[in-house]
């Protein structure tokens, strides 16, 4: 039997604006549950390519400096005082500060470092329409 090496594909570190197109609940890591968020980058020279990230949860409730209450608050806006459902993120979109980063010799992987509010298209200035 002959098994090849997965070749994991690595964005190189940047911003990158992104839709979640998928939230798998149940996920265990050494730390304890985890949500894994895939993230859609939707233009620049990496568009359709996919980043993973996991999002630690805690069921008893979860403190404004985690992962997931910045991940809501960036992409929904204020967490309601009853709390939040994790979900609502689904196909939102945003933008992304990613880091690729060595994990061990020769072992590359991307980190999502920070998750944004979409940024507003820029129009270009019409000098026409500028005041004289």
């Amino acid at each position: 039997m002959h098994i090849p090496p997965k070749i994991f594909l690595t964005i190189p570190s940047n911003y990158y604006n992104f839709r979640v197109t998928k939230i798998d609940e149940g996920v265990t890591t050494k730390y304890g549950e985890a949500l894994r968020f895939h993230f859609l980058i939707l233009d620049g020279e990496y568009q359709n390519e996919t980043i993973d990230s996991l999002a630690a949860i805690d069921r008893t409730g979860m403190g404004k400096g985690s992962k997931l209450w910045k991940w809501y608050t960036a992409l929904i806006g204020p967490v309601p005082d009853d709390g939040f459902d994790p979900m609502d993120m689904l196909n939102k979109c945003g933008r992304m500060n990613v880091l690729e980063a060595e994990k061990e010799p020769g072992v590359f992987k991307n980190e999502v470092l920070t998750i944004e509010p979409p940024t507003a298209p820029r129009r270009p200035i019409s000098l026409a329409a500028a005041p004289t």
